[in-house]
């Protein structure tokens, strides 16, 4: 028998964060699903371990669920069994929750015609049992967003610090500009191998483009301040719980000038730790 497959339970209060967690689980590369009825997980459990191509799988049950928690414990009970089912459970103190739908202009899910307060009563009597069944429980009362997910990370995870993706592209403004791209740079400047014969049909890939380039000050300097200028972006961005960037360099036909600038990039921005690197040429 193959090993059990890893099956994350996100559960508590609403308004403790748990669609912030699993936005996370899904920026993560996990399959997710929100808002299961309790009574479905057992088949939801077995229709995902005959799936193969589904490996990371996140799913929410709260207090939505209703009477349908009343089997929770026996569901949970038997899932262990075939599963490797972890339970991470979200609570805050009602002040907490309180100041957070206040911002949000939302109704309690279970105080739709009542108050705050016995919504918050009733979510506390009717997960009781997951609560008590949970992996992990996290007061998100006095943390940020980005605070949780390092939480999650470390705890879950068993990771500190995870790597983060930059996305590197070169392109040609003729083709026009990639509408994913975070940050982009012109380099139309920098002097244009395609008007000498012999590196026309090159690309920015081979040595000879790129000596050619990077034989002009102008190169040099620019890079410099854009390898600079790129980390301390890279590095605010990881601060704000970003997971990764996407890079556009830009020149004339996206053949030379780019793709070298990119490929120089890559090379260097490899050497830092917890950076993911993938090219892309777009117009090559």
């Amino acid at each position: 028998m193959g090993s059990k497959k890893t099956i994350y339970l996100i559960t508590g209060y609403s308004g403790a964060g748990k669609t912030n967690v699993l936005r996370y689980f899904e920026e993560s590369g996990f399959y997710c699903v929100d808002n299961l009825p309790a009574d479905l997980l057992p088949g939801f459990l077995e229709l995902m371990k005959r799936n193969k191509d589904l490996s990371k799988i996140a799913v929410v049950i709260d207090a939505r669920s209703r009477s349908l928690l009343n089997r929770i414990e026996t569901h949970i009970q038997n899932a262990r069994q075939t599963h490797n089912l972890k339970i991470l459970f979200l609570e805050a103190d009602l002040k907490s929750i309180i100041k957070r739908f206040k911002e949000s202009r939302l109704k309690h899910p279970l105080a739709l015609n009542g108050t705050l307060q016995e919504g918050y009563k009733l979510e506390h009597k009717l997960l009781h049992p997951l609560q008590h069944c949970a992996d992990l429980v996290i007061n998100s009362s006095n943390i940020t967003v980005h605070e949780l997910k390092a939480l999650i990370k470390q705890h879950l995870f068993n990771k500190k610090k995870q790597e983060y993706e930059v996305h590197l592209m070169s392109f040609g403004f003729k083709n026009g500009v990639p509408a994913e791209a975070d940050t982009m740079l012109d380099v139309r400047f920098l002097k244009n191998p395609h008007f000498h014969q012999k590196l026309k049909h090159k690309t920015g890939k081979t040595t000879e483009v790129q000596n050619f380039i990077f034989k002009d000050k102008k190169t040099h300097t620019f890079f410099k301040k854009s390898l600079s200028f790129l980390l301390y972006l890279i590095k605010q961005y990881q601060k704000e719980g970003k997971s990764y960037s996407s890079i556009a360099i830009g020149c004339t036909g996206g053949k030379h000038r780019s793709v070298a600038i990119v490929e120089k990039l890559a090379k260097e921005l490899s050497k830092e730790k917890n950076l993911s690197i993938k090219i892309e040429h777009r117009d090559l």
